[in-house]
């Protein structure tokens, strides 16, 4: 019985509602067939047994094909978030940006090269740093050091870069706490 509940999850995340279904009953007449007596014969159910274990497969499956399909639906609301937001920050020509505090990591928005004016985007803080003119660095890692100490907002009006290519940037940042009150992004 195990070994068909597993594919119903790819099923119902991938191909949706009707695939799960199909997949489901076929399922059912398949072990009805060749696992409930008579062997080989899809009707009558032998056993009042059987035909109790028939419906609790059926019921398994069901809330496995459902949860799929739940979760199909969150993730088809996550991408669409996702869009939107992509999308809003293009038309206004603005970035995020992420630091995990733990690993130094950061991870950009789509278009942030762009709208910061740099060919690569740094993958530690400690590589974006740099980035940040030198009058305004000692001053932005001040503002930012407070506001991971807090765990409060900050922002912060910076320049990136020290050609003719600087860039005004201001960062409106959110300081993300775990659940022991530390600060994390």
């Amino acid at each position: 019985f195990l070994l068909y509940f597993p594919p119903i999850v790819p099923v119902g995340l991938c191909a949706g509602t009707w695939p799960g279904i199909v997949l489901l009953l076929s399922t059912i007449v398949a072990v009805q067939t060749f696992w409930v007596e008579p062997f080989g014969a899809f009707w009558p159910i032998a056993k009042f047994s059987d035909t109790i274990a028939m419906l609790l497969f059926l019921a398994a499956g069901a809330l496995i094909l459902g949860t799929a399909l739940w979760a199909r639906t969150l993730v088809r609301t996550a991408r669409q978030a996702k869009d939107s937001l992509e999308l809003a920050l293009r038309a206004g020509k603005m970035a995020t940006w992420t630091w995990d505090l733990d690993s130094d990591e950061l991870t950009f928005s789509d278009g942030a090269k762009e709208v910061l004016g740099i060919r690569t985007l740094p993958t530690h803080m400690r590589d974006g740093w740099p980035l940040v003119h030198a009058d305004d660095r000692e001053v932005a890692k001040s503002s930012v050091e407070v506001a991971v100490a807090a765990g409060r907002d900050f922002t912060e009006l910076t320049r990136i870069g020290e050609t003719e290519m600087t860039r005004w940037v201001l960062t409106h940042g959110r300081v993300t706490l775990a659940s022991d009150g530390k600060s994390r992004q």
